[in-house]
């Protein structure tokens, strides 16, 4: 079985209406059912009657809206300059 990503998919028609943001870090991470972090890009974020959305471009290029899940989305390191040197 594939790994999918952990955060909720946001069923078409949920978003009709609503406003996009501009995302301040688009570059993220993103928890799969496997365990592993796989990286996404952050297109735009959507506030709706459930919480907070994110439409993610995934690496293929394909995008679709998932619930925000602060413990399964995340900034990316290495948008904030890696893990640093010691």
């Amino acid at each position: 079985m594939t790994a999918q990503p952990v955060l909720t998919r946001v069923p078409q028609g949920e978003l009709i209406g609503a406003d996009r943001m501009t995302p301040q870090w688009p570059q993220a991470i993103v928890l799969f059912t496997d365990g592993h972090w796989r990286p996404a890009t952050i297109v735009a974020w959507c506030r709706y009657r459930h919480g907070w959305a994110a439409l993610l471009r995934w690496p293929d290029g394909h995008e679709d809206w998932r619930r925000h899940d602060p413990q399964s989305l995340l900034r990316s390191v290495e948008q904030l300059g890696g893990w640093g040197s010691a």
